[in-house]
């Protein structure tokens, strides 16, 4: 697959790594982990830490306390590796970020056609895909929002945050009363 075919969120820088990667006895090992404790601990992390930018990125308060202040994802949503394991990447905070499954498929699109063929111990310098922060707010909500980080003030943005999520529970409301 060319990677000129695979379309990335625009908002999503690429970075040169060094892709390394290790035996399948450590990449099971930090699956392993990651399945055990990371996972729920990021996604309980995020919840207390991050909430704004969770209500930016389209979910609600309730969605929140249901599912990530309970280490749960909600549908739609993961914890990515910004270095895929299979690449030498680790369980740390620093290296994860909750992401849309969409945009999450991508990049492992876009990342797959860059490895193609590499075996435990290969290493590649490749530029790839790799978010920033915890939480990727998706292009399309950046857009409703029209985040603009230079230009509003935290003032305005917790005023925007606030009116949206307002709007988010009337609207739910009205579906459920329908």
């Amino acid at each position: 697959m060319a990677v000129s075919n695979v379309k990335i969120d625009k908002n999503i820088p690429l970075k040169e790594v060094e892709y390394r990667v290790p035996t399948e006895r450590q990449r099971h090992a930090t699956r392993l982990e990651y399945e055990r404790h990371f996972r729920k601990d990021f996604l309980e992390h995020i919840a207390k830490h991050e909430r704004e930018k969770l209500v930016e990125s389209g979910l609600w308060d309730s969605l929140i306390d249901r599912t990530l202040t309970r280490g749960k994802t909600p549908p739609g949503w993961g914890v990515h590796h910004k270095l895929p394991i299979h690449g030498g990447g680790q369980n740390t905070f620093e290296n994860a970020i909750f992401i849309r499954f969409s945009e999450h498929f991508q990049i492992h699109r876009y990342v797959d056609s860059l490895i193609e063929g590499m075996e435990d111990g290969d290493v590649r310098s490749i530029s790839m895909p790799f978010p920033e922060g915890l939480v990727c707010v998706p292009q399309d909500k950046q857009e409703h929002f029209n985040v603009q980080k230079h230009e509003e003030s935290p003032e305005e943005r917790k005023a925007r945050v606030e009116k949206n999520r307002r709007e988010k529970k009337r609207e739910y409301a009205e579906r459920v009363k329908n």
